[in-house]
């Protein structure tokens, strides 16, 4: 057993504490024989071959190779080496060359389900439908490639280089929170001597080129598990659990020889540009000290289309930085199909840029671009050294996109079926990714941009690609280790990089439905799905974006959702998913109610939240100065990491709150508020039963209650 305490508290008091609570715990010698430990797999079971048939339209190959584990093995990393030269993805890589001839969209590599003494070493290709008739050869090259590592891989510049990554993420790590902290630590003691328990998961130990290619001999044919998931699997028998219709054979397809074309598109990772070369924290200068501390990002771009904020973190003193861009393009007569060609557009850009994202992960700089109805948004964080440049390419890719045919069909093909899986998760996480649908415009459902993306040809895509920027409009944050003219000067590129034609097109608003108080039914949206479960879910929404509607409805809601669970999960046994939680959409509160359940119709659900919410008058003004004054410390607290920071800051712009100060407005606005007043809230907004949305996977409408959702 180990034992970890996170507290304020004195070092000899809580040394107290544990002694009095633990001494009495009695110690055993306890040794566990390796004899008597079962390992993965039965003597003499591999190599063998497992293929079934997924729920979702899913093509997964997995090679998987039982390796022993020590706690030298955890400290040098060799697993994690060989991984990395394994899952690498820049240009010549193994994913590369499987993308190139159309088998693969994506590749992982590295230990997995470690126990006391062993683990499966595992490489995860996700396939193409094309890519599953090839799976022999995709065995093959996966042996080939591991021979070629065999022979010229093991080098200790490469080792070198994911050390000083290693390190620098370690100093520089992003606090946890106390329980995370703690589990951590705990399972550190486990694994690890004393003087590396705080940093022995993270550190390169030493290299060692000879335990390397040991543990690279375990990457066996003879030693291999290969799990094909596929529709294209013709099963043999069903799984008792779960209903999984599967074979099994006690061999493995044989390892063939590789054409020469192929082979000499195989190249090992090269030197990566974009290790930061010197990781310093940036002072400002004696004049800009004399001034008071900005506590907010202050506008240093502001024009026509382009608005761009900076802040300089002068609090946890990080070399790193974060740079966000939140881009809208006119509409132009928007529809599902324009907008599915948004999500291509990103998907492509990525694609492009994916020798640079691989090596950018590497030096500890994360990119996430993501595709809404109206455009894109770019978030680069990382540290700040290699950031400008890293930036610069994503950049030029936005103004240069360059999509071959094949790489659309595969990237389209696979944002489909993506879209087309979502209708195959549990029954509340599809619910839940209705509602922004629902209530803006434009927004569609992922059902309904699979749809429209299955008619865009390429024609139509590469003519949008090379329009995309045109007429762009800019809201960005530069926030982090910069100077405000670094600031100014990344915020010149940004603008020449993404603005670089305007026609004089308009970006338009979109727009948000909000319930009305005098609706003479509550709305139903039916939505069926072939799960056996059965869902409701009760969306509420705020009356409007005001500071005060905000505060009562995170008040109520967390009133509420305590006693919610307890009586129709605990009390009821509704289901096992029972839950209120917050679901704003752009500036207006909102909070969701959900029951899954496997046993109750939609009916019996509906009805029971509906009669949980009849009379809770009671409830909320016993709870009101605890769950207030808790709200309030809740909102009070300070960030505790940089990217927490960031994030708030982000999220501010993204919400329209230029003065970045909703929280302490939240808290004012609770701060005078009285029982009287939330009680007549919940009685106007949460017990009105006409101001409500209804969303069930059944109809649930036979005696007309209800209204169809507009």
């Amino acid at each position: 057993m180990t034992l970890v305490v996170l507290s304020n508290e004195p070092l000899s008091q809580l040394e107290t504490w544990v002694s009095e609570k633990f001494t009495a715990v009695p110690k055993r010698e306890m040794t566990v024989s390796v004899a008597k430990y079962s390992h993965m797999f039965a003597p003499d079971f591999l190599p063998a071959t497992l293929e079934m048939v997924p729920e979702k339209d899913l093509h997964q190959l997995v090679f998987s190779f039982p390796v022993p584990q020590s706690k030298s093995l955890l400290i040098n990393k060799p697993y994690d080496y060989l991984a990395h030269l394994l899952g690498h993805e820049n240009q010549g890589s193994l994913i590369s060359i499987l993308k190139n001839l159309g088998w693969a969209e994506a590749l992982n590599a590295g230990i997995a389900l470690p126990s006391r003494d062993d683990a499966l070493f595992q490489i995860r290709i996700q396939l193409t439908p094309l890519g599953v008739k090839a799976k022999d050869q995709i065995t093959s090259l996966l042996f080939y490639v591991i021979k070629e590592i065999e022979k010229q891989g093991i080098q200790s510049w490469r080792y070198d280089e994911l050390r000083v990554m290693s390190e620098n993420q370690f100093r520089y790590d992003e606090k946890l929170s106390p329980i995370d902290t703690v589990a951590y630590l705990a399972q550190n003691m486990q694994d690890f001597p004393v003087q590396e328990i705080l940093r022995g998961r993270g550190r390169y130990a030493a290299f060692d080129e000879k335990q390397i290619a040991q543990c690279l001999s375990y990457l066996r044919a003879d030693n291999m598990l290969v799990t094909l998931s596929s529709p294209q699997v013709t099963p043999l028998r069903i799984t008792n659990l779960y209903s999984v219709p599967f074979l099994i054979k006690r061999d493995v397809a044989p390892i063939l020889d590789i054409k020469n074309n192929v082979k000499q598109d195989f190249i090992l990772p090269k030197h990566n540009p974009l290790l930061p070369a010197k990781l310093t924290v940036k002072s400002s200068s004696i004049l800009h000290h004399s001034k008071p501390v900005d506590e907010a990002p202050s506008l240093i771009i502001e024009k026509d289309r382009t608005r761009i904020w900076y802040k300089q973190d002068q609090e946890f003193n990080q070399p790193k930085s974060a740079i966000h861009l939140h881009l809208l393009v006119p509409p132009d007569n928007m529809n599902p199909e324009r907008s599915s060609l948004h999500y291509l557009f990103a998907e492509s850009i990525k694609n492009q840029l994916n020798d640079t994202l691989y090596f950018a992960q590497l030096a500890g700089l994360e990119l996430q671009l993501t595709a809404h109805a109206r455009g894109i948004d770019i978030s680069v964080f990382g540290f700040s050294n290699r950031q400008s440049l890293f930036l610069n390419y994503v950049i030029a890719a936005l103004g240069k996109p360059t999509t071959s045919k094949s790489d659309f069909n595969r990237l389209k093909s696979e944002l489909i079926r993506r879209w087309r899986n979502e209708e195959k998760a549990l029954p509340y996480q599809v619910m839940i990714n209705q509602l922004p649908s629902l209530f803006v415009r434009p927004q569609w459902s992922s059902s309904e941009l699979a749809s429209a993306l299955e008619l865009v040809d390429f024609d139509q895509f590469t003519q949008f690609s090379q329009q995309y920027l045109w007429d762009t409009k800019i809201e960005g944050l530069i926030h982090g280790n910069y100077l405000p003219q670094e600031a100014i000067k990344l915020s010149a590129i940004i603008e020449h990089g993404l603005q670089a034609r305007q026609t004089g097109r308009k970006v338009s608003d979109s727009v948000m439905t909000i319930m009305a108080d005098n609706q003479v039914k509550p709305w139903l949206y039916y939505h069926p799905l072939k799960h056996t479960d059965k869902l409701v879910a009760l969306y509420i929404q705020a009356p409007s974006s005001t500071d005060s509607d905000a505060a009562r409805m995170l008040l109520l809601r967390q009133i509420l959702q305590p006693e919610f669970f307890h009586q129709l999960r605990t009390e009821k046994q509704m289901g096992y998913v029972v839950a209120a939680i917050p679901y704003p959409i752009k500036q207006i509160e909102g909070t969701l109610f959900l029951v899954q359940s496997p046993n109750y119709s939609e009916l019996i659900i509906q009805q029971a939240v509906n009669q949980f919410l009849g009379d809770k008058t009671e409830l909320v003004a016993k709870e009101f100065v605890i769950q207030k004054d808790s709200l309030i410390q809740k909102l009070q607290e300070a960030p505790r990491s940089f990217r927490e920071q960031d994030e708030r800051f982000w999220q501010a712009l993204l919400h329209e709150d230029y003065s970045f100060d909703r929280r302490q407005r939240l808290i004012e606005v609770l701060k005078h508020l009285t029982p009287e007043e939330l009680l007549q809230y919940y009685s106007q907004v949460f017990q009105n039963q006409n101001r409500r949305l209804w969303m069930a996977t059944a109809n649930i409408n036979a005696h007309q209650n209800f209204q169809s959702f507009p």
